[in-house]
């Protein structure tokens, strides 16, 4: 644009100007596009139901009813299961809140979700959860001490409650009352379960991974006291058979889990695996995976309904807002496909639990009206 008889400071001024209303034009296509693209992408993530997960992923979440629940607490949870028409079966329940969870689980299986969940429950109070954490009697062996140790510590719950522990199976059959449904307070055996390999995996690089303040003094202690080489990955301790990832003891961290105490549990045989079978049968309300950790809450709102109703929606909350994971961080590297299969045959009789603890699930599911 030519400008005539004005100086040249006026000419200056005059261009500046027109530079800043250029500039600002600009940023307003910016911005307009910038929210016209939002809105495609919010109006996306409603069509196909998907989470934005903590750490930025998109996640396919499994579709889940959405009732709005009242604050009523207790109430509130009863009434939700009764509108649903999904619930509205003829499968045994459970119709009391008074109920002490006695959830027991290998490390690094995922039971941290269950907890989580927990807290989260409307009848949940401030003494709800309870970790049996006490090392010195927990690693002595000792299963009459073990025992009494997580006998008092149910007796002393205040029910509703979670007691939570990675010991081995002890018998509690004397508190167990599984069939009884007008019981004051019941005492239910569950676990949550993970593959073997992956477990490992986690267990491993969890243990390599940096102290953060929220690891207790015991796990500080225990990272300590290992003789970790942190520059060899789990294909590395494969390879070289470091006693940590290919040992009878690590092979059948799950069979010697349901096992027990008895010492025949430390070996790798058939009667070990036989008898982890026959104590789940007898004992363990129900067993979910990690994998399947939103079926595994939807089985338990149809079990206990007045405990776990609305667990689902419970869930992704905390999913949402990043209190629960679907995914492992410590599994983001699997090893090779050469260190799976060789995992996989020495951790067979794992394995075989593993997937026969599926199949009951699977069942358990059905038995509740769930489709597979």
């Amino acid at each position: 644009m030519a400008i005539v008889g004005v100086k040249p400071c006026c000419k200056a001024a005059w261009s500046l100007f027109l530079v800043i209303i250029a500039t600002i034009a600009v940023w307003k296509e910016i911005t307009l596009g910038r929210k016209m693209c939002q809105g495609i992408s919010l109006s996306r993530r409603k069509s196909f139901n998907v989470l934005p997960a903590p750490g930025g992923a998109m996640l396919a979440r499994r579709p889940v009813r959405k009732e709005a629940l009242n604050s009523a607490g207790g109430n509130a949870s009863g009434n939700y299961m009764r509108r649903n028409d999904q619930f509205q079966r003829d499968y045994p329940r459970i119709e009391s809140p008074n109920i002490t969870l006695f959830a027991t689980s290998p490390p690094s299986s995922g039971v941290v979700n269950l907890i989580e969940l927990f807290y989260a429950l409307p009848l949940a109070h401030e003494r709800t959860i309870v970790p049996l954490v006490d090392n010195n009697i927990l690693s002595s062996g000792n299963s009459g001490g073990i025992r009494d140790y997580i006998r008092n510590a149910i007796h002393s719950a205040q029910s509703p409650a979670l007691v939570h522990t990675h010991a081995y199976h002890v018998d509690l059959s004397d508190h167990t009352n599984n069939n009884s449904t007008n019981s004051w307070e019941t005492m239910l055996q569950i676990s949550v379960v993970r593959h073997p390999i992956e477990r490992a995996v986690s267990l491993y690089n969890y243990a390599r991974a940096n102290n953060t303040h929220r690891d207790s003094e015991l796990v500080r202690k225990w990272r300590d006291s290992l003789k970790i080489r942190r520059q060899e990955s789990y294909d590395d301790c494969v390879r070289l058979r470091r006693s940590e990832c290919v040992s009878e003891t690590s092979a059948i961290r799950l069979v010697h889990h349901f096992c027990g105490y008895d010492r025949r549990c430390q070996k790798k045989t058939r009667w070990a695996l036989d008898r982890a079978k026959q104590n789940i049968d007898s004992n363990y309300y129900l067993i979910g995976t990690r994998d399947d950790f939103q079926i595994f809450i939807q089985v338990l709102e149809r079990k206990l309904p007045l405990l776990f109703g609305g667990g689902s929606i419970l869930y992704y909350d905390l999913l949402d807002r990043g209190k629960v994971t679907r995914r492992d961080r410590f599994t983001l590297t699997m090893p090779s496909n050469g260190t799976v299969e060789r995992m996989k045959s020495i951790m067979a009789l794992d394995i075989e639990l593993y997937e026969w603890i599926r199949e009951r699930f699977q069942n358990a599911q059905i038995s509740v009206g769930l489709r597979i």
